[in-house]
């Protein structure tokens, strides 16, 4: 392979999603329409830049461009390395992405990176472009790929050599992530992303990876591993301060895959925040049962003005069987606790697990109502392959074999249950939203939260798209 002196990092255009290997979720499915930026793209640019590469940065669904534009890059560019972020519903789309790259440069090197099935092996068989994968830790190996490290003593990716495809083992240590650059901001369009709520520009930052739940459907053991790794407090402050006063960005959503795993840490990070007179506003997730009357203090404190906590379900057999290792109780007591801190509260359902039938359906909904939460997302169970949930629903024939990757996705099931079929789970999320978004309740809820005209128009839309996700056919 030749050497790298110029590389473009793109989201291909072929949707707007959350390419983030432990989500992977259509932005058009959630009832909040958020787009965000591309962490995982400036991160792997800010990686090549070290090693003396010029990268270059496009994400095509957020600006509005098209496969002309991408293939006015390539001319223009010239990259020696093309890098598409992809994800297991996208897959044979965004493979139309290598083909224009190699239809541009016969000779540029095509990596894929993102989680797929079998070391993403069948990837690299169905799409003869692709050279490299990128699966576990993609920084440290990009890093090593354009310092010349031979392919073969590259952990955590799959090749393509004479031999056929091969598949290296996964990194025998984890990196600490503070020994990351900052992602490369500068090389994105930061206007595309904004927050929902103010339409102010977004930042997105990375404070942790890893979490040792049991949570069955989560792919984090997976792509993330179930150690957990905290960022500095002091690396995370440093990073929000080039923020403030690099990009102009204010508002952030922190990324975690268990933002309160470490109380410790939490208040740690809260307190230098708030010393920093950075005077930020931001976002985070959080589970019910690791919040208790300081943290959330802390966090409002902070600036933290909203949390997502995923309960997931209703029904307390189904937070039993999927290892969620919560109660209905502790459900509760985080949205008080949110609530008596002046947090808003974001409220993350999951339908359709094999077992379930009308009866689980509805006692979630009827929870989710409940709780009196200023926002719900409901979406459909996805049986990624390497779970113990795709193992359950294959076993108990809720889901059948299947060749491929691109089968549905949070938004679209795909696969009924033992009792609902997937047009039934479909009609019973519309009518979810339907009865949660139109009760009087809920609308004034919103509504008494509007501080500006420029919110004013932000809840619109908001409230317009709402109204299309649950009445879409």
């Amino acid at each position: 392979m030749r050497k790298i002196n110029t590389a473009l990092l793109v989201y291909p255009p072929t949707g707007i999603y959350d390419r983030f290997e432990r989500c992977q979720s259509p932005v058009a499915s959630e009832s909040v329409k958020m787009i965000r930026p591309p962490l995982d793209l400036m991160y792997l640019a800010a990686v090549l830049e070290q090693a003396g590469v010029k990268a270059h940065l496009r994400d095509y669904p957020a600006s509005g461009k098209g496969w002309d534009a991408l293939r006015a890059d390539l001319e223009e560019i010239k990259p020696d390395l093309f890098l598409a972020s992809v994800t297991v519903h996208t897959i044979s789309e965004d493979c139309l992405a290598f083909r224009v790259a190699r239809q541009a440069d016969p000779g540029v090197v095509c990596v894929l990176k993102g989680f797929l099935p079998d070391y993403g092996k069948q990837a690299l068989m169905d799409c003869p472009e692709i050279d490299i994968t990128l699966r576990e830790e993609s920084e440290q190996a990009i890093g090593e790929f354009a310092s010349g490290v031979p392919l073969e003593e590259i952990r955590g990716i799959s090749y393509r050599c004479v031999d056929g495809v091969k598949a290296n083992p996964r990194p025998e240590k984890l990196p600490g992530l503070d020994s990351l650059p900052f992602p490369a901001r500068h090389l994105a369009d930061n206007d595309l992303y904004r927050m929902p709520d103010n339409g102010r520009k977004m930042g997105m930052v990375l404070l942790s990876k890893g979490c040792p739940r049991n949570c069955i459907f989560c792919l984090v053991p997976i792509v993330n591993n179930r150690q957990v790794r905290m960022r500095g407090t002091d690396s995370v402050v440093r990073e929000l301060a080039e923020c403030v006063s690099r990009h102009g960005i204010r508002d952030f959503w922190f990324r975690a895959d268990n933002f309160s795993v470490d109380r410790g840490w939490v208040l740690e990070l809260c307190a230098k925040i708030k010393d920093s007179g950075l005077a930020l506003r931001w976002a985070t997730n959080s589970r019910v049962d690791s919040l208790d009357e300081e943290v959330a203090s802390a966090m409002k404190s902070a600036g933290c003005f909203a949390v997502g906590l995923g309960v997931e379900s209703g029904s307390e057999e189904t937070l039993s069987r999927i290892k969620k290792g919560i109660t209905r109780q502790q459900a509760r007591r985080a949205v008080s606790l949110c609530r008596a801190a002046g947090l808003k509260v974001y409220l993350f359902f999951i339908l359709g697990f094999p077992w379930e039938n009308a009866g689980h359906i509805r006692e979630t909904v009827d929870f989710a109502r409940d709780l009196k939460a200023d926002v719900v997302n409901f979406s459909f169970a996805v049986p990624f392959p390497g779970t113990e949930l795709a193992e359950l629903s294959l076993k108990s024939g809720a889901l059948k074999p299947y060749h491929g990757y691109s089968r549905g996705n949070y938004g679209v099931p795909i696969a009924g249950t033992l009792y609902l079929g997937k047009d039934e789970l479909v009609a019973m999320e519309r009518a979810a939203y339907r009865r949660i978004i139109f009760s009087p309740s809920y609308i004034l809820r919103n509504l008494r939260g509007i501080r500006s005209f420029e919110e004013c128009l932000c809840y619109l839309r908001a409230g317009l798209h709402l109204i299309r996700l649950c009445l879409r056919g």
